[in-house]
């Protein structure tokens, strides 16, 4: 019988043994813990610190004209931004001509620093030649450079003539291509 006991006994001190050895200390739980708590906070601050930049059109000042219509360019993040803006025309029909893939940077604020919660108004100004248009396709380009990494978001709208200009919000990856070719072209890259 003492030979059991002492082989339960064993049995018990090799079970103990290893529960010991499996348990963590207190202070490594609590880093453990405490790294995890600050992986979420630093993961939902990114994501709230990154730029977030909104263009929208604004009420046309001379309703027969598109490109007398205002865009205003928000910086709705919580940082300070530096941006450089420029146009993109990627269609301009009128009842007689046809142009397309048109840059230009010709409106009074180019860019510069947008404060949190801050907003720029730009006209971008094309000079109807050949007649007010049926139709156009435009994009504004905002280069900016974010937590050391140089970016370029581009709002598309696409304009049509209905008794009065409506421009309406499209995807910019049809275009995206087309912009950046020309965009590198003329100089106007992302590193600014």
């Amino acid at each position: 019988m003492s030979e059991e006991r002492r082989r339960k006994q064993m049995e018990r001190m090799a079970k103990e043994a290893v529960a010991k050895a499996i348990r963590k200390p207190l202070w490594k739980k609590i880093i453990g813990v405490g790294s995890a708590v600050l992986a979420v906070v630093s993961a939902v601050t990114v994501i709230e610190l990154r730029t977030q930049i909104k263009v929208v059109p604004v009420a046309p000042q001379i309703k027969s004209e598109p490109f007398e219509v205002p865009f205003e360019i928000t910086n709705e993040g919580y940082l300070p931004v530096k941006v450089k803006v420029f146009g993109y025309c990627q269609t301009y029909d009128t009842d007689s001509y046809h142009f397309e893939k048109t840059l230009t940077k010709d409106f009074a604020w180019k860019g510069g620093i947008l404060g949190p919660k801050e907003s720029e108004t730009i006209v971008i100004r094309l000079v109807p030649f050949f007649g007010y248009p049926r139709r156009a396709d435009l994009a504004i380009a905002i280069n900016y450079k974010s937590f050391g990494v140089h970016s370029r978001d581009v709002h598309r709208f696409v304009g049509h003539y209905d008794r009065s200009w409506y421009w309406l919000s499209a995807p910019s990856s049809a275009i995206r291509k087309d912009l950046d070719e020309k965009a590198k072209q003329f100089g106007f890259i992302t590193e600014d």
